[in-house]
């Protein structure tokens, strides 16, 4: 071969014309031969395809497959309860992302024995040799690049039919192409995906926080929606009204013509905000009792509904309630021929308050069209509605039992009725 290769040879290197032998040769001389490096790196982009096969083996896995860390932390028991469930229900979906930790735990397992453990394929071994510190000065860094490309062209060009179909994501595609009209359809490098902070499962869905802090897994929200769901989350705490600690009443007195007071547990609502015009009130069954007797007020003691005689500890009011104000309940129990009240005063009166209109249509525009316990728990806490926000919070914590987050906020919760 001459001193540099001709421009009949170095089209023919490109257009894959060269037989096997000028292969080599011509592979040969280009790897010492600094003049035809470089016009092989002019014309292919080695420069860029090498940095893009670099970046390749550094990158993080993308959704929808776990990324190295997350397998390794699962392998070697290291997440957290949440990530721990997160990465196994995924494990149970994806096969590509099962057989990884397999291989993980089988390569940990023959560590922990002292066995040798299994030979790096080249891929592995290619990328040890980037991550050396010596590979990384200007002249070791070019001469390697420079045999990389010229033995994955060379291996391509020989086991690779010029008109095959890809039909897979490969190394190759991260190589030069063989011309410039394939080097300019090659696809961008994707940009890495950071793993989510935090994570909930949500009746058939995932809820997130990202690591920019975005709410990820309810579609679009109104931004004070995901204000809130973001707060709650980081902060495991619920937002309330402050107005509910005027529905909280020490005991006292209600009505004088009580003949008796009695323990009647007054269930719901108590302490909260309903949505609902016509409410529904449960009370704990009294022993012995032949019958009940529901009232319910208003702020000013003016009875506004009256229930008939009833045989269970329930009942719905009729007519509906004034949105925007403020009532109060009794129930009164027929025992042996004797009347006994809830309210007397060592028992606390049972004060509630209808939504407003105006906060009625707020909320719904929040939660419509999302079947999600985090979203509608932690909006019907913010207005006030316990005894809703509470059902929600517990079907939530039925599906992460493992969840600090989920057992915090529903805790919380709770604890505003007694404050």
């Amino acid at each position: 071969m001459s001193e540099h290769l001709t421009k009949i040879q170095f089209e023919n290197f490109f257009t894959r014309r060269l037989s096997p032998g000028e292969l080599v040769a011509a592979a040969r001389h280009i790897a010492i031969c600094i003049e035809c490096r470089e016009q092989v790196k002019a014309k292919a982009g080695a420069t860029e395809r090498v940095a893009a096969l670099q970046s390749s083996f550094y990158a993080e896995a993308l959704p929808p497959h776990l990324s190295y860390e997350q397998l390794a932390a699962y392998v070697e028991k290291n997440a957290d309860e949440v990530e721990q469930a997160i990465i196994t229900n995924h494990l149970a979906i994806c096969q590509q992302c099962a057989t990884e930790a397999k291989e993980l735990q089988e390569l940990a397992d023959s560590l922990a024995n002292r066995k040798q453990p299994a030979r790096k394929n080249f891929f592995a071994r290619l990328r040890d040799a980037w991550q050396r510190s010596s590979l990384l000065h200007p002249l070791p860094l070019a001469a390697t690049a420079a045999a990389i490309v010229l033995l994955l062209t060379a291996g391509w060009w020989l086991l690779r039919k010029p008109t095959a179909p890809q039909s897979s994501i490969a190394v190759t595609q991260t190589l030069p192409a063989a011309t410039p009209a394939a080097t300019a359809s090659l696809p961008p490098t994707p940009t890495p995906v950071a793993s989510p902070r935090l994570a909930l499962n949500d009746n058939g869905q995932q809820i997130a926080v990202d690591q920019t802090g975005k709410v990820i897994g309810l579609g679009d929200l109104p931004k004070e929606a995901e204000r809130v769901i973001r707060l709650a989350l980081d902060s495991q705490r619920v937002e309330v009204p402050a107005e509910l600690k005027t529905l909280v009443r020490r005991p006292a007195t209600l009505m004088s013509g009580a003949a008796e007071a009695a323990a009647i547990k007054l269930q719901s609502p108590v302490g909260t905000f309903v949505n609902d015009t016509r409410p529904a009130f449960r009370w704990q069954a009294m022993k012995g009792a032949q019958n009940y007797t529901v009232q319910v007020l208003d702020d000013q003691f003016n009875i506004v509904a009256t229930s008939p005689q009833l045989m269970q500890p329930n009942w719905r009011v009729t007519p509906s309630l004034k949105r925007g104000q403020e009532y109060l309940w009794q129930v009164t129990a027929e025992v042996d021929g004797k009347r006994m009240t809830s309210s007397s005063a060592s028992t606390p009166e049972a004060h509630f308050k209808i939504l407003s209109a105006e906060k009625a249509r707020g909320l719904q525009t929040m939660v419509q069209g999302h079947n999600s316990h985090l979203l509608r728990g932690t909006m019907y806490a913010r207005a006030g509605l316990l005894d809703e926000a509470e059902r929600e919070y517990q079907a939530l914590l039925k599906a992460n039992p493992h969840s600090t987050v989920a057992r915090k906020l529903l805790q919380h919760l709770r604890a505003q009725r007694k404050s």
